[in-house]
């Protein structure tokens, strides 16, 4: 691999001097230290390929791992004077004094995002591998549940016109004694059982009906292509601030703050290139009938499987792991884009001095520090992982919605004796 790099940093310093109360110096203490300031950096790692663009043409896939890292910074500097004592004198500060007592991202970010970030790449991985192996629709699946479907085709929306009616029996009366307690936690079961068709009943079907059609249309398409691309992709974010008194040369007190966002933007892919003769375009496949599809099925049929694959990516990691027949994998990669921004303050530093007449010397603004990365990192060649990936994002308000009604709905032979 080449590397090369553009550096306009400039190395930050901070001091101070003291003075005589007649103003002739007396020498005082001073602090310069090796971490880079104002300026701009870019870093640049990857690999030469010779005749890419002729390659390229020819069909080739070429994927090589590459880091591309910018910096700014930006450091504005202290200007202080503190005194004059009649005995002690005045202390000068001038430099980078934001810079010099500022947080790192390396004392901030912590261990765990690392961690998650890692999962992220894991669960990214999988999820297209999944998408490459996976079908339009999952028929084997709606035959099992077609039952249940004819069940609630029966009887459309009763649970709903059962929720409504206790709501009318509850609507401007309060809630007097026990028998009124119970029509209360009746009312709550009836919306969990209303919830649940609707989520776990309607919504599958509705989908069931658009994928159907969408495997049908690439089932009779004329248009088989012989080579796919995969993506899948996550974000998390990070932020973070406060407020801190460092210990700092020259200065009795100072305080600061800071304040920290990251984000970090996650993506996999992979290219595949499909056999002639192979099946992957067949109605079969499309539709979820080969025999890749079975094992992604019967996990799906597991009472709330669902709920375990929101977080742990069970589903996704069956499918990943179980390539369509005539598929070969051309080339896959991972790519993550780090940013971040962080900024200093320094609010005020005090002095104190003990020489008679004893005085307390503050000021405010002692200058401030931000500093800006990004990074782009990409790897190639990655495989599904051994072991499921666990899920790295937050779950959304309807997810906890599902898990509070599927408990009512699973309490339903309860009846409260006493609240």
């Amino acid at each position: 691999m080449g590397t090369r790099f553009t550096d306009s940093r400039v190395t930050g310093h901070y001091s101070y001097t003291d003075y005589n109360p007649n103003g002739s110096s007396s020498g005082g203490g001073g602090s310069g230290y090796d971490r880079k300031g104002s300026g701009d950096y870019k870093y640049i790692s990857d690999v030469s390929t010779p005749n890419y663009a002729r390659r390229k043409a020819a069909g080739e896939v070429i994927m090589n791992p590459v880091t591309i890292m910018t910096e700014n910074r930006v450091s504005t500097p202290v200007s202080w004077s503190f005194g004059n004592h009649p005995v002690w004198g005045t202390r000068t500060f001038s430099g980078d004094l934001a810079l010099y007592v500022g947080k790192t991202n390396a004392s901030i970010r912590p261990s765990w995002y690392t961690v998650d970030v890692g999962r992220a790449k894991t669960e990214a991985i999988n999820n297209a591998f999944a998408k490459a192996y996976s079908s339009d629709a999952q028929l084997l699946v709606t035959m099992a549940e077609a039952k249940k479907t004819l069940d609630m085709l029966r009887n459309p929306f009763g649970t709903a016109r059962e929720l409504i009616d206790k709501i009318n029996w509850l609507y401007g009366r309060k809630l007097q004694g026990l028998s009124d307690t119970r029509k209360a936690w009746d009312a709550a079961q009836a919306f969990a059982s209303a919830w649940n068709e609707y989520r776990f009943g309607w919504k599958p079907v509705l989908y069931d009906i658009q994928n159907i059609q969408k495997a049908y249309a690439s089932a009779v398409s004329s248009v088989q292509p012989e080579r796919l691309v995969f993506r899948a992709g996550s974000k998390l974010q990070y932020n973070n601030s406060g407020a801190y008194n460092p210990t700092v040369p020259g200065l009795t007190s100072c305080q600061t703050d800071y304040s920290f966002a990251c984000e970090t933007k996650v993506s996999a892919g992979v290219i595949i290139s499909i056999s002639p003769g192979s099946n992957y375009h067949s109605a079969a496949n499309r539709f979820g009938l080969s025999l890749n599809n079975v094992p992604a099925s019967i996990w799906e049929l597991v009472p709330y499987s669902f709920v375990v694959d929101r977080f742990v990516r069970v589903g996704s990691w069956l499918q990943a792991n179980i390539p369509s027949p005539g598929t070969s994998v051309l080339g896959s990669w991972c790519s993550t884009v780090d940013e971040y921004t962080l900024t200093c303050n320094v609010l005020s530093g005090s002095i104190f001095v003990a020489n008679a007449p004893a005085t307390t010397y503050t000021q405010g603004n002692g200058g401030s520090y931000v500093e800006h990365i990004k990074t782009l990192e990409r790897t190639v060649g990655h495989k599904p992982s051994l072991i499921p990936a666990l899920n790295t994002q937050d779950l959304s308000i309807s997810q906890w919605v599902d898990h509070a009604a599927l408990i009512l709905q699973r309490l339903q032979g309860f009846r409260p004796k006493k609240f």
